[in-house]
């Protein structure tokens, strides 16, 4: 695209402009950018609200006008103002890069299972506990007995299933033919010499 590329995310402060975000979005159509209204409201870059205000690194600046002459440098007769509210790799094209290169953080579904089966586990033991030290008398055989009670109760097979059960996913995964990106046609059959 055309115009000056802005080299670190800002809110606008004065002044209108009209950018190219291209670059980021894909979007082919310029977006045009209003100053931030004077409130002490926070203002999120991915909001609907915050995208009206904020420049972002990386995209270009085609046209910016409206900011009063007093807040302009000597040698610039019309522009805008804006304040720098990220730079480098905390920018929007930082993190579009950091993505990229290091790819997004994966998170597990049984791992955020796993804490809660482990707390209603513990949850469990405690009561359990409790109501043997309770009606044996605090003393250290109800606390032992209580104890190996709790022992018992998580199998020692566990920690073999999970990892069973993980190795049987791979596997399944591993196994899966190989398709197209969404929104790729699939290649087309070739054609036989007796069709011709």
């Amino acid at each position: 695209g055309g115009g000056v590329m802005i080299a670190a995310d800002a809110i606008l402060v004065a002044g209108a402009c009209v950018v190219d975000e291209s670059m980021l979005t894909g979007e082919t159509m310029p977006m045009q950018k209003f100053p931030v209204e004077p409130d002490a409201r926070p203002r999120h870059p991915d909001s609907s609200d915050g995208k009206k205000v904020f420049l972002f690194s990386g995209t270009h600046l085609l046209h910016a006008t409206g900011a009063p002459t007093h807040m302009m440098p000597d040698d610039v007769e019309e522009g805008v103002v804006a304040v720098v509210t990220h730079v480098g790799a905390r920018s929007t094209r930082g993190a579009l890069f950091r993505t990229l290169l290091f790819g997004s953080p994966l998170e597990f579904q049984m791992a955020s299972e796993a804490a809660v089966v482990l707390g209603l586990l513990a949850g469990i033991a405690l009561f359990d506990f409790l109501c043997v030290s309770i009606s044996y008398g605090f003393n250290m055989s109800s606390i032992l007995s209580a104890t190996f009670m709790i022992i018992s109760m998580v199998s020692p097979l566990l920690s073999v299933a999970v990892f069973l059960g993980q190795l049987a996913s791979a596997k399944r995964l591993s196994k899966q033919p190989k398709r197209p990106p969404p929104g790729h046609a699939p290649p087309r059959p070739s054609r036989s010499a007796t069709e011709m």
